[in-house]
């Protein structure tokens, strides 16, 4: 009998001699069998590997090959890289969808992008007819669904790529994060962790880049819930408002230097339509401020300086600045300096010298009284518009 071979024993796991290679001087009967559980993809227990059966979703990429890879595009310069996954986070009724929808607009000129409106259609209609008649511009290729999708069930993911099968989506916008987890634990880095691996599923399987909408805490100083989300995504697009400029600036950016911030107001366009009580629909497109024509225009700090510039206390002496800080706190200094010196230059206040009292002026009477003169009838303020 070769050296090689042994009668096998029932209780032992065997291998017959046939199955190995021919080169065998000298080898153990253990070391035959690893050269054959090796050559067959074996795991020891006679069943093959997986990774024998199928070729693996990993891939080494060498350093001469990774540095011939084109630098990053962007869908939005410096704010929604192509096929990244963006955040855009504010409080809540500061205008987050109003921008959303104007980022998604301008996307649209050239590239398809689908709008989850998981709120319901809601005011979008109003929002499409203004963007649309201000900026004298068609939707481009904007589709909207108007359901929620919840990215804690596979199925609905699923779904979603179903319809979005051929369609091709550069930007994907999911308004808001809290209506497509229902059910989840934002506070939860489980919960949020599944929803950063749908975004992610999301995102291989369209090539598009995925904007969440989401609200800021109680503090409004960051985003709402688990830090995971933040770990996860490529840019972070923080909107703040102060004295009705909305800033939209870039808190985090993993592929390139954060953009400097830009500043907005909303606007009320007419869309042309009425309402169902007569009076004429209007919503809100956002305009980079330089755009807005504001002399003669009451900022909310504005009008509280000149309110109480009008009061009785103040009517025949006037106000110095440090009366209307102790008067107006907690209003910043700056907020409030910066606020008399725009009344100034629109005529609302005046100022004999520096160091003297400020008094409102009759056109501040008027601005008070009602209509704005030079207003132009284009108001910026959130009571003139829905700014969800």
């Amino acid at each position: 009998m070769n050296k090689y071979t042994r009668t096998p024993q029932p209780q032992e796991d065997f291998r017959p001699t046939h199955d190995v290679p021919h080169q065998t001087d000298g080898l153990t009967i253990a070391e035959l069998d690893v050269m054959t559980r090796v050559e067959h993809g074996s795991n020891g227990n006679g069943k093959r590997r997986p990774e024998a059966e199928r070729a693996s979703r990993f891939r080494l990429i060498s350093a001469a090959e990774m540095v011939t890879l084109p630098p990053v595009k962007w869908l939005v310069r410096g704010e929604i890289p192509e096929g990244g996954f963006c955040v855009l986070y504010g409080p809540s009724g500061i205008g987050k969808s109003t921008v959303a929808l104007d980022l998604a607009l301008r996307v649209a000129k050239d590239r398809r992008v689908v709008y989850i409106a998981g709120e319901g259609e809601g005011g979008y209609p109003a929002r499409l007819l203004a963007w649309q008649l201000h900026f004298r511009e068609g939707h481009g290729h904007l589709d909207f669904l108007t359901q929620a999708v919840n990215l804690l069930e596979e199925q609905d993911v699923a779904d979603l790529l179903g319809v979005l099968d051929g369609v091709g989506p550069a930007l994907i916008v999911i308004d808001t994060l809290a209506r497509c987890m229902q059910g989840g634990d934002e506070n939860s880095a489980k919960d949020m962790g599944r929803v950063v691996a749908a975004v992610d599923t999301i995102r291989s399987q369209t090539g598009a880049a995925v904007l969440l909408i989401h609200h800021t805490g109680k503090n409004g100083a960051s985003e709402r819930g688990s830090s995971a989300l933040r770990g996860a995504a490529d840019t972070m697009l923080e909107l703040s408002e102060s004295d009705g400029v909305l800033t939209l600036s870039v808190s985090k950016s993993k592929d390139a230097a954060p953009n400097k911030p830009r500043f907005l107001r909303l606007v009320t366009v007419e869309t042309g339509r009425r309402r169902d009580d007569g009076e004429p629909e209007t919503a809100c497109v956002a305009l980079p401020t330089e755009q807005v024509y504001t002399a003669g225009q009451l900022t909310r700090t504005g009008r509280r300086v000149l309110e109480a510039l009008a009061l009785e206390i103040f009517a025949e002496t006037g106000a110095r600045k440090a009366d209307l800080v102790a008067y107006l706190a907690p209003i910043p200094e700056r907020t409030l300096f910066n606020a008399l010196s725009k009344l100034k230059e629109d005529g609302y206040i005046s100022q004999s010298a520096k160091g003297d009292p400020y008094r409102v002026t009759e056109l501040g009477r008027l601005a008070l009284g009602g209509k704005v003169p030079g207003s132009g009838g284009l108001q910026p303020t959130a009571m003139h518009c829905n700014r969800s």
